[in-house]
C-alpha cells in the first residue's frame, strides 16, 4: 500500500500585494515570485534564505518567464515594459541584460525550447525578442487581445490563444499570415501537451476546446458551469485536468481519446479555483482557490482530495518544483508558502 501524502510547511517569503506569477526555475536552484504592487522577489528554493529583489515594474508584474536553462527570467507588467535578468545562485546579484517596451500590458510570455527567443504577448500583438530584450519581430495583430502563448515542441512555430481560436505563427517565416484553428468563441489559457500531439484551451462559453497539434482535428468538452479559466495536462499526456467552480474533471486521452467518453469529478474547494498543475513527475494533481485551500490528488480516479492545506487568506498561484517533492502557494496579501510532500 501507497504511504499517505503529507503537507509540511518549510519556509515564508512576503511581497507587497497579491502575488499574480510563480515560477521555479527548470533547475530547481531558485524561485521568482512577482506581485501586482510591481515587486519580484527571487529567493533560493532550498531554505529561501537568500533574496534577490529585481527593479519593480510601476503599475504590478503580470507574468514571469525562466529560460529553459534556468539563466534568465523575463518579467513583463502592466507598464508595458519586459525586462530580461541574467541569475545564478551564486552571483551577488542579478544583471539586467535589457528591456523592451511593448506600449501595452504583458499578458504571457513564453521561451522557446531552445531559449533563443521569447515570444511575448501584448494588446493584440505577439512579439519575439532574443535573450538581450533586442525585439526581432512583431506579428500582424490578432483579431483581439492575445490571452496565452505556446511553442509547438520543435521551436518552430509559436500559437497565440485569442477570439476566434488560436493562431500558429511560423518563426522562420514571420512575414507569411498564421495557420488558424478557429473556434468560434474566446479562448483565455492555452496548453500543449508534453508529448506534442494536442493543443487545449479553456473558453469564455464554458467549454474546452482540443486540437491535434499537427493535423488541425479538433474536438469539444462542453456543459461547464462557467468560463474555463485553467487547464493542466499531467507529465504523460495522458490525462487533461479542467478547474471549475468547487470542481474539477480529468479527462483520460489513452488510446483514441476522450471523445464519447465521460471524465472523472472531484469535489475539491468552494469557490473559484484560481491555479491547477500537476507534479512534474507522477500524477499528483495540485488546486489552489478562492477559499484559501490548497487541495492534492494523489491518484487519478479519486472523487476528493488525498489531502488538503488551509491557508488564511485566498490563495493565487501554486508552483512544482521541478524534482516534485515540494511546491510554492502564493496568497493574496502577498506571501509565498513553500511546502514539502511527503509519505
Amino acid at each position: 500500500m501507497t504511504a499517505a501524502l503529507r503537507v509540511n510547511p518549510m519556509w515564508a517569503v512576503t511581497l507587497d500585494d497579491h502575488v499574480g506569477a510563480l515560477e521555479y526555475s527548470p533547475d530547481g536552484s531558485l524561485l521568482a515570485a512577482g506581485s501586482l504592487g510591481g515587486d519580484t522577489v527571487i529567493v533560493t528554493s532550498d531554505h529561501g534564505d537568500r533574496q534577490m529583489t529585481l527593479t519593480p515594474h510601476d503599475m504590478g508584474v503580470l507574468c514571469l518567464d525562466w529560460s529553459p536553462d534556468s539563466k534568465l527570467l523575463a518579467v513583463g507588467g502592466q507598464d508595458g515594459l519586459v525586462r530580461i535578468w541574467a541569475l545564478n545562485p551564486t552571483d551577488p546579484e542579478p544583471v539586467e541584460m535589457g528591456h523592451l517596451d511593448t506600449r501595452g500590458w504583458v499578458e504571457a510570455m513564453a521561451w522557446s525550447p531552445d531559449g533563443s527567443q521569447l515570444a511575448i504577448a501584448s494588446g493584440r500583438q505577439v512579439l519575439v525578442a532574443d535573450p538581450g530584450a533586442a525585439l526581432i519581430h512583431c506579428f500582424d495583430d490578432h483579431s483581439s487581445t492575445v490571452t496565452d502563448l505556446a511553442w509547438s515542441p520543435d521551436g518552430s512555430r509559436i500559437g497565440a490563444s485569442c477570439y476566434g481560436g488560436v493562431r500558429w505563427w511560423t518563426i522562420d517565416q514571420p512575414d507569411e499570415g498564421p495557420r488558424i484553428m478557429a473556434w468560434k468563441g474566446a479562448l483565455l489559457s492555452l496548453e500543449v501537451s508534453p508529448d506534442g500531439r494536442w493543443v487545449a484551451g479553456g473558453c469564455q462559453d464554458a467549454s474546452v476546446h482540443l486540437w491535434r497539434l499537427w493535423s488541425g482535428d479538433d474536438l469539444q468538452m462542453a456543459g461547464y458551469p462557467s468560463k474555463v479559466e485553467r487547464v493542466a495536462w499531467d507529465p504523460t499526456s495522458r490525462y487533461l485536468a479542467v478547474a471549475n467552480p468547487g470542481e474539477i474533471t480529468v479527462w483520460n486521452f489513452a488510446g483514441k481519446g476522450p471523445a464519447g467518453t465521460m471524465p472523472a469529478a472531484i469535489e475539491c474547494h468552494t469557490g473559484r479555483i484560481t491555479d491547477l498543475a500537476y507534479a512534474p513527475t507522477g500524477h499528483t494533481l495540485a488546486s489552489v482557490g478562492a477559499d484559501g485551500c490548497l487541495a492534492l490528488f494523489d491518484g487519478v480516479r479519486k472523487k476528493r482530495p488525498s489531502v488538503t492545506w488551509q491557508s488564511d487568506e485566498p490563495l493565487s498561484r501554486i508552483a512544482w518544483h521541478p524534482g516534485s517533492q515540494h511546491a510554492a502557494v502564493a496568497a493574496s496579501n502577498g506571501t509565498v508558502q513553500v511546502l514539502r510532500m511527503e509519505r
